[in-house]
């Protein structure tokens, strides 16, 4: 059975933490990257991702990098970026490669909500269909919860 994945790009601890907390009990698989290199790895032997969630400020190869990367695969994976206010400038840098969503990451209003939108359109991209990925159903009925 295909299952919803999330891949986190996220070198500190605290934030994956919570990121797993919040999301561990909604989305089947979450994957955990600290930079973009390990990102880029597991996309490449991962064909099921839905969706990254990736700060944009990582060590190594960063989050911009690592987008244009994936793009220069053709992959069409929605990507959710989160930085702090000041990284105006890496905002712009990422914005021509189609990002999904941009959050403040002292501030994450709506993570949840804006992750399973993303792992929905991942899934939609993918060409999924209803029986080879049963889980959609649970992750609609998730977003309706939220949105009530």
């Amino acid at each position: 059975m295909a299952e919803s994945v999330l891949l986190v790009v996220d070198h500190e601890p605290t934030t994956t933490r919570f990121v797993k907390e919040l999301l561990e009990e909604k989305v089947d698989v979450i994957l955990f990257a600290e930079n973009g290199r390990e990102a880029l790895e597991i996309i490449s032997t991962n064909q099921s991702i839905d969706c990254v969630l990736c700060d944009l400020n990582i060590p190594g190869i960063g989050g911009v990098e690592t987008i244009k990367r994936v793009r220069k695969k053709e992959l069409e994976i929605p990507f959710i970026f989160y930085t702090s206010p000041s990284d105006d400038k890496l905002v712009k840098e990422v914005s021509p490669y189609g990002i999904f969503g941009l959050l403040n990451k002292e501030k994450p209003h709506n993570l949840e909500n804006i992750v399973l939108r993303g792992i929905k359109e991942g899934m939609r991209r993918q060409g999924f269909n209803k029986d080879s990925r049963p889980n959609y159903q649970k992750l609609l009925s998730q977003l309706k919860k939220i949105d009530q």
